[in-house]
């Protein structure tokens, strides 16, 4: 390994940290995602469905690992996790609404 990828993962881990205190360690995920891999003409209804997609992934897996951590002793990381999950719980409901629209009109 070298002293630059040594500095990439320093500050690779140091951005994820900023982001999980923020709240938004899954949309800062999709934003790097959405840089570096979707072209810059692709139309906005297309990025739309593809941050419900990589939200729905995020909160499948999240939820699992909660699961499985329920039976756990945690640590003091308690507390960033709940910033994840409540990240990723406000997505749950579009992801709902997403899944069963909501019948009749308003």
């Amino acid at each position: 390994m070298t002293d630059g990828e040594d500095a990439v993962g320093k500050s690779t881990r140091e951005l994820a940290n900023k982001m999980i205190e923020k709240g938004l360690l899954i949309e800062g995920g999709f934003e790097v995602f959405r840089v570096t891999a979707i072209p810059k003409n692709t139309p906005q209804i297309q990025i739309d469905e593809m941050k419900l997609a990589w939200m729905t992934s995020a909160q499948h897996l999240f939820s699992t690992f909660i699961g499985i951590l329920e039976d756990s002793d945690l640590s003091e990381d308690d507390r960033r996790m709940a910033l994840i999950h409540r990240e990723l719980a406000m997505w749950e409901e579009r992801i709902m609404l997403r899944i069963n629209p909501a019948e009749g009109s308003s």
